[in-house]
């Protein structure tokens, strides 16, 4: 299920437009349908996935402090988890008038787009691509989107190709949160039991070890309900607090 999230910026407009302001005016410009997200929406249907139907903007739920043009990968996260989307694909699009060729009416127009897209779950960046359009029209507005549409076709192949890429290996990263480690022998104890005796394992990348917690990535053919098995039987002390499809959550007793 995924939210896409395009500011998009059209030749004409001053300012970069989004659904997620929630309303029908942005600075006094009318938010207009996004072309980039319309032609996103449709090859990823298209792919089989399933997409969040923004139609009605006011009836989501967004803070208002995520009400900007200029998302990361956090506020994009918070959005997304709004609506249970499990990727949310989060950029700019922006439209341009290219060099004139010509005395005639037609004139070239420019676009360019880039976004990523990141699993709702744990943030984990899936893809990140660009694209870039052209097109040729008497209208301005016209060209503007009929480029914005063909940069974003160019740009939903190439973040379906990567997002798929991952699924198809056969190999899950899944993100592993351990708290309460106040000696760092602990933690040691709990990274080589991930690699010896957690199923599935085949590299451990510790992210962070700070205020007693410590986070880890793991590339793994298991499941995460089986991995947060096997971790339940390393020792009493550490104890799996929640589950998700892409996270474990796990406490250590540190007087133990």
């Amino acid at each position: 299920k995924v939210l896409f999230l395009i500011a998009e910026k059209n030749i004409g407009q001053k300012y970069y437009h989004f659904w997620w302001w929630g309303k029908s005016e942005y600075k006094g410009e009318t938010i207009d349908i996004s072309a980039a997200e319309t032609a996103l929406k449709e090859a990823f249907v298209k792919n089989g996935f399933t997409v969040v139907d923004t139609g009605r903007p006011e009836e989501i739920s967004v803070n208002d402090a995520y009400r900007v043009a200029d998302l990361n990968s956090l506020e994009a996260k918070e959005i997304g988890k709004t609506v249970n989307a499990e990727v949310v694909v989060y950029g700019k699009a922006v439209a341009k008038e290219g060099p004139a060729s010509g005395s005639g009416a037609v004139v070239p127009y420019l676009a360019d787009i880039t976004a990523q897209a990141v699993r709702v779950d744990d943030g984990v960046v899936l893809a990140a691509a660009g694209g870039h359009g052209v097109s040729r029209n008497v209208s301005e507005v016209s060209g503007g989107t009929e480029a914005i549409a063909r940069a974003s076709e160019e740009l939903a192949g190439r973040l379906i190709d990567q997002i798929t890429a991952r699924w198809t290996t056969g190999v899950n990263l899944v993100t592993i949160t351990l708290n309460g480690v106040r000696d760092y022998k602990r933690l040691i104890e709990f990274r080589n039991a991930l690699k010896g005796r957690v199923r599935g394992v085949s590299a451990i990348y510790q992210r962070k070890y700070l205020d007693n917690e410590a986070v880890f990535e793991v590339e793994t053919t298991a499941a995460a309900q089986d991995m947060a098995d096997d971790i339940a039987r390393i020792a009493d002390y550490f104890k799996v607090v929640k589950t998700t499809p892409d996270t474990i959550y796990v406490t250590a007793d540190s007087d133990r």
